[in-house]
Parts: C-alpha cells; structure tokens; sequence
C-alpha cells in the first residue's frame, strides 16, 4: 500500500484531470442582505446530450482506495451540498493499456461548497468523506450506464491509503 497526500483543489492543480466548481475567492455577481450569487460558475456545454441529476449520500468506508472507473463517453460532475470534506482520487487513461496512468494518480481534497466536473475518461471514484456523511448532487450523461459499460480498474499492487494527518478527523472506527 502506498500513502498518498491530497492536494488542494484549484484550478490549475485539477486542470488536467476536469474542472473544478465554486466561487474561486470572486467577488458575488449580486449581493443583497439575503443572498449572495454567483453567475455562470460552470459551464456545462460537454454535456452535450439529455443529462441526468442524480442525489449522491456517502458513508465514510475509511481511506484504501482499491477500485477506480471511467466514463469513456460522458463527463461527470459532482457538486457539494453540505459543509463536509471529501477526497476524490483520480488519474488520466494510459491509451496504452486503457488502465489507469498511476504515475499522474492524484487524490484532491473537495471543501465546503466546492465540486468538480471529472472529464470523460478520467479514472475516478466517488469522494471517499472524512466524516460519517458526505452528500453530493450528480450530473451525468443520462444513458451513461448503459453506454459506458463502466469500465473498472482493480489492481491490487496499485492499492492507495489517503493521508488525512493533515485533517481534524471526527469519526471513530466503526460508527
């Protein structure tokens, strides 16, 4: 098993793997005493045909990723709903072996209100949630499932353990 670091998501870091979603530290497009907006954050356009949106709960199953997928035909977008952090792991397709580049494998730490557009062929798996909970809304290629077929990745000398020293971890084993 190999530990792993996660990297801070922006999007210079994310660029090669998709696009990320959030406000980017700009200013609000409105301001009122009630809300704040921001307009035109994503942009959407590779979605290109009848798109679906999907409601994604994650329970915490620790940090081993062992399994990773690609969506050859559709890109994949999942957004926050919640305040809680999460961790997606990631890597481009080697065209060589249609396996996952473990050279340019990266896992990427999502916070409060941020999400990312994973692009078609990229290795991924869901965001593995540093609490008990982590719920994302997800937008996807309506017949993704059918079309995809999900190509999946499990390669036991490429297991992965995300290093989360870093963080405050509130959960316990078990619960």
């Amino acid at each position: 098993m190999k530990k792993i670091l996660p990297v801070k998501l922006s999007i210079k870091s994310f660029e090669l793997y998709g696009e990320v979603i959030g406000t980017h530290n700009n200013k609000p497009d409105m301001r009122t005493d009630t809300f704040d907006y921001w307009h035109n954050e994503i942009d959407l356009s590779n979605f290109t045909v009848k798109t679906t949106c999907g409601w994604l709960d994650l329970k915490h199953k620790g940090f081993t990723i062992t399994n990773l997928q690609r969506l050859p035909k559709s890109d994949e977008a999942y957004l926050a709903t919640d305040s809680n952090i999460s961790f997606i792991p990631v890597a481009p397709n080697d065209p060589e072996t249609n396996l996952p580049d473990y050279k340019k494998f990266k896992v990427f730490t999502i916070e409060k209100g941020m999400g990312v557009i994973v692009k078609k062929d990229i290795w991924h798996w869901a965001p593995f949630p540093l609490s008990q909970l982590c719920t994302f809304v997800l937008l996807v290629r309506s017949n993704c499932f059918i079309e995809d077929k999900k190509p999946l990745a499990t390669n036991p000398k490429n297991v992965f353990v995300i290093d989360c020293e870093p963080y405050e971890i509130g959960i316990k084993p078990g619960k």
